[in-house]
């Protein structure tokens, strides 16, 4: 069960909205409300083969429900209780491909949003709460800091043509995209083991860009083929953010809960490779809404 959570926990990445893609966006000058859209079609499958593999592990080792036939009276209440809840992501969304706002200003909206639901809806919001989460949220930005010398990195290796010469250098070996945009997911998905993902992001993505849109791959394409592997990170020990929150919450060992996530992250491999293998499925959304883009 803490397997399932942890893994199923990591698709917040990749279907929309999603801070990750908005960094890249705005690391890459891409397009957050095409990489939103693009996210879709990848984070459905994650999401089915997840699913399978949940089956299939309930199936083999004899894991039963309670009996009790299936009713949609349960789910219908439930919708109806969290529809406030669920509005948050309809108002984002909506307002951003509406074009009433930016994504930056879709921030400041759901802000506003949650205080108008917490304070008068729910009305457990308190003068209290609202303190302890301006402190948490200072405590969260305070961590950007962090990500200054990564982002100076960045514009270093840019200026002395690193880029260029990574470029060079696989180009050598391969220019066969299928095969460099294998070898990147390997290396993000080792180097995610042990940093964090925002970190990745902006270290990495001035790297392997330009060398994958001299081969005509798309940068939306790339950009939520780099979250995909930014979640297999949240999932792989040292680091597994997801693995340390449920193994907390569950009370059983790191260690329990990375062997156990093992068959799940085979779900986030096989959605790596679709998005390598067949580029037109996550990219047939944001083309259907903008039209083809031209870069």
């Amino acid at each position: 069960a803490a397997a399932i959570a942890a893994s199923a926990g990591a698709l917040g990445s990749v279907i929309p909205p999603s801070n990750l893609m908005i960094i890249y966006g705005l690391v890459s000058e891409t397009s957050i409300p095409r990489l939103f859209l693009a996210g879709v079609v990848p984070g459905i499958l994650v999401t089915i083969l997840l699913m399978i593999t949940t089956y299939i592990i309930a199936r083999r080792k004899g894991y039963g429900g309670t009996g009790e036939r299936f009713s949609w009276m349960p789910f219908l209440q439930a919708l109806w209780d969290g529809k406030w809840a669920i509005g948050a992501p309809v108002l984002i969304l909506g307002g951003i491909y509406g074009g009433a706002f930016t994504p930056t200003e879709a921030a400041a909206v759901a802000v506003f949003y949650a205080l108008f639901v917490g304070r008068y809806v729910y009305k457990e919001l308190t003068a209290k709460k609202i303190l302890e989460s301006l402190r948490f949220t200072a405590l969260m930005a305070g961590l950007l800091i962090l990500l200054t010398p990564t982002l100076a990195f960045g514009q270093l290796s840019a200026f002395y043509d690193v880029p260029a010469a990574v470029e060079t250098s696989i180009t050598a070996i391969t220019d066969n995209p299928i095969l460099i945009m294998i070898f990147i997911g390997i290396f993000y998905i080792i180097i995610g083991t042990f940093m964090e993902s925002l970190a990745q992001i902006i270290l990495f993505t001035s790297v392997f860009l330009p060398l994958v849109e001299s081969l005509g791959v798309d940068p939306v394409l790339f950009g939520v083929f780099t979250v995909m592997t930014c979640e297999i990170g949240f999932l792989t020990p040292p680091l597994g953010g997801n693995l340390n929150v449920a193994s907390r919450i569950s009370g059983i060992t790191i260690e329990q809960v990375s062997v156990a996530v093992l068959p799940f992250i085979l779900a986030y491999v096989l959605g790596l490779l679709f998005m390598i293998f067949i580029p037109e499925a996550t990219l047939w959304l944001p083309n259907a809404f903008y039209g083809v883009a031209t870069y």
